[in-house]
């Protein structure tokens, strides 16, 4: 890893993404921000893991947009089992399309799937998964990240 990837604050980039995707431009939007306290840096490159939350922000907000102008994402942050592990839950649409095929974004520089978006996990040490529990009306998709050092 680089000097740069082991200095990734997952929590600060959460809180700056979290204002910039949402608070602005979509205010009918709810995001609750649940950041586990002293939460150690990750050894994931910084610039990679950040693609990959704005492709998760961008999928939380389409499945609620599709389904209805206004719903909740929920982001976590935890120390879970000797990894930082990153959640996020919406309430959007119950029959979203295929979700590891279908491309999360618009735009080029993010335009990208949780097939990819696993890749660039895995490539970084950790995992990526999500669950729709049957008739639940949420989706959680789960990110777990290695600790630096």
């Amino acid at each position: 890893m680089s000097p740069a990837a082991t200095k990734f604050d997952l929590n600060q980039v959460l809180q700056e993404l979290s204002h910039s995707q949402y608070e602005e431009h979509h205010r009918k939007i709810e995001v609750i921000l649940d950041l586990a306290t002293e939460l150690p840096r990750t050894a994931a490159d910084g610039h990679q893991i950040e693609c990959v939350l704005l492709a998760l922000f961008a999928r939380s907000r389409n499945a609620i947009e599709t389904k209805r102008s206004h719903g909740t994402i929920v982001i976590r942050t935890e120390l879970k089992f000797g990894k930082i592990q990153f959640s996020i839950t919406d309430d959007g649409v119950a029959d979203p399309p295929p979700i590891f095929e279908t491309p999360l974004t618009t735009t080029p520089e993010e335009d990208m799937n949780l097939t990819t978006c696993a890749e660039i996990v895995q490539d970084q040490a950790g995992e990526l998964y999500s669950w729709r529990p049957r008739h639940s009306g949420y989706t959680t998709i789960v990110m777990d990240l290695p600790i630096d050092g």
